[in-house]
């Protein structure tokens, strides 16, 4: 494998913030889904170089990728005298780079989304942190597994949809990309459905297929348009 080459969906990219800090600190915006839950995109995130503090694993290190400028927040996986391994708490496998303990920016100490603010934990708590993260979610996708047929035979048929008292409320948007336009479902704020551009199929997220008929979406269902930010023109 190329180690400076990864997927878009395997890491979250930081891009520094005109808000101030203190005492040394650093400030970033992030975005990405490689750190879900703990991270997501449009949190602030503060990061603290390191200075004397060791690197641990559990932390949640700020670093360039090998070979390019783009800054990347994910947790140590492992130490080994010098050489440090990462992985996004969102990702099956550990991200192919070997860096050194001296190529890191920092660590993230402190998360901020909307008016929460969070203490992000490093060493061993983060790593149990992580490890229970990547359980739960193998754990849901085991479930789905084994109720995908039934799943995908209420969703054709329609029965929840037919059984609720009330419609879902949904909106879509027309997103420009570059390589055309990209449809969007969303009910309130919450991207439910796509249909990627230069695509004839709606991608949609699960539960959703039992509460929306993507059938019925078309074109003509648009009620605005919207360019995408600088974190999302390169999807």
């Amino acid at each position: 494998m190329n180690k400076g080459a990864v997927s878009p969906e395997r890491v979250v990219v930081l891009r520094p913030s005109a808000r101030r800090t203190v005492g040394g600190l650093m400030g970033f915006h992030c975005h990405g889904p490689s750190m879900l839950p703990t991270l997501k995109t449009g949190d602030f995130l503060v990061v603290a170089p390191y200075k004397s503090h060791p690197v641990r694993r559990g932390d949640i290190v700020v670093f360039r990728i090998p070979g390019s400028n783009r800054l990347i927040a994910h947790r140590v996986a492992s130490i080994r005298k010098t050489v440090v391994r990462v992985r996004g708490d969102n990702n099956n496998l550990t991200d192919p780079w070997l860096l050194e303990v001296k190529d890191l920016l920092g660590r993230v100490i402190r998360r901020e989304r909307n008016r929460s603010v969070r203490r992000l934990t490093g060493g061993a708590g983060g790593d149990l942190y992580a490890r229970a993260v990547r359980g739960l979610a193998e754990a849901r996708k085991s479930l789905f597994r084994l109720m995908r047929p039934a799943y995908l035979w209420a969703s054709e048929k329609g029965l929840v949809r037919r059984l609720l008292p009330f419609r879902l409320k949904t909106r879509v948007l027309a997103v420009k990309r570059p390589q055309g336009t990209e449809l969007q479902v969303l009910a309130g704020r919450r991207l439910i459905a796509r249909r990627p551009a230069r695509s004839g199929t709606w991608l949609v997220r699960r539960p959703f297929k039992l509460l929306i008929d993507a059938r019925s979406l078309s074109d003509n269902t648009v009620v605005s348009v919207r360019r995408p930010t600088d974190g999302e023109s390169k999807k």
